[in-house]
């Protein structure tokens, strides 16, 4: 769940040439059909990827505009052929179920956007009879950093339903914004 990603790149490819993204859904685009439960966006299965890798007039209208959301399908599912076996991800046969988060220029998606997004990419796997973890690779300084915070509790709900639902989020994403307040504590002094 990120930024999107590159459905081209040469890592994100099976060894006899299709595509390991099994689903993809960009929540901003509204060229074509949603998903059923969630009804916005535009949700592309394995087979309308792969019509795009033929040069098919069906290419896909998303995109990765940062390159933050292919990055982090590499450093996940990297099989390294597009950088000559180098670069290879910790699960590097791993299929992908990816969310492009709707949000946007500047500003971070709704926690609706987010929690849908969680919630699909469990549910697709499910149908699919497949695990997931879920990368959460959006990161903020919003809301209150609190177990009860909305967000919080709503991703909650939605891992509580199996125990076997895994999600791993980002750290860092903010790096030294300095967006929490600081202070440099000195011994004896309050």
């Amino acid at each position: 769940i990120d930024s999107g990603v590159d459905v081209t790149h040469p890592s994100l490819i099976g060894p006899g040439g299709q595509t390991r993204i099994l689903r993809l859904w960009d929540q901003g685009v509204s060229i074509g059909q949603g998903p059923a439960a969630y009804n916005y966006g535009s949700e592309w299965d394995a087979a309308a990827i792969g019509l795009h890798f033929l040069g098919s007039s069906a290419a896909l209208p998303t995109v990765d505009t940062t390159g933050h959301g292919t990055a982090v399908a590499g450093i996940i599912a990297s099989n390294g052929w597009g950088a000559g076996g180098y670069c290879v991800g910790v699960a590097s046969s791993a299929d992908l179920i990816v969310v492009k988060l709707a949000a946007a220029r500047g500003v971070f998606p709704s926690t609706a956007n987010v929690t849908d997004a969680v919630r699909y990419v469990f549910e697709v796997a499910e149908g699919l009879g497949k695990r997931a973890v879920v990368n959460l690779s959006q990161g903020s300084q919003l809301g209150p950093h609190d177990p009860n915070g909305q967000l919080e509790m709503q991703i909650t709900d939605v891992l509580e339903v199996n125990a076997e639902r895994i999600l791993v989020t980002s750290d860092w994403n903010v790096g030294d914004a300095k967006a929490h307040a600081s202070f440099q504590a000195v011994e004896g002094q309050s």
